[in-house]
C-alpha cells in the first residue's frame, strides 16, 4: 500500500510538471573497492551507507517503476561523468528520450570516456 501511494504522489507531480530532473548520484563514482555497507563520506562530511546517501535521487523511482534515464551533463575533476537524471510519467519512456536526445545535442558526451587505469 504504500508503494501504491508513493506512486500515485509521484504521478501526481506530472499533472504540474513535465519531467523531474534531479541528480543522479550525490557525489562521482565511488572506488570498484568501496564494500556496499562501508560509510560514506561526502565533501569531508560522514554520509552513511550508500543506498541513502550516494543514490537516494534513484530509490524513489525504483519503488514507483516511473520511467528515468541518466546522462551526463558534466565531469568531475578526476574526469568522471556526472550524471543528471530525468524521471518521466507512468509510460513517458518516449519523451525521457527526447529530452535526452536533444540535451545530448547541445552538450554531446558521447565523445568522453573516463579513463581506465591498466593493470
Amino acid at each position: 500500500m504504500r508503494r501504491t501511494a508513493l506512486f500515485r504522489q509521484v504521478q501526481r507531480l506530472f499533472d504540474t510538471y513535465d519531467f523531474l530532473v534531479m541528480p543522479t548520484l550525490s557525489a562521482p563514482a565511488l572506488p570498484a573497492t568501496h564494500k556496499a555497507f562501508d560509510e560514506l563520506t561526502i565533501g569531508n562530511v560522514a554520509a552513511g551507507t550508500p543506498r541513502y546517501s550516494w543514490y537516494p535521487y534513484t530509490h524513489p523511482f525504483n519503488v514507483t517503476g516511473h520511467p528515468a534515464m541518466s546522462v551526463p551533463v558534466g565531469w568531475s575533476r578526476e574526469e568522471l561523468p556526472i550524471g543528471l537524471q530525468i524521471v518521466g510519467p507512468w509510460h513517458g519512456e518516449d519523451r525521457i528520450i527526447s529530452v535526452a536526445a536533444l540535451l545530448e545535442k547541445l552538450r554531446p558526451w558521447a565523445h568522453r570516456r573516463p579513463m581506465v587505469a591498466a593493470n
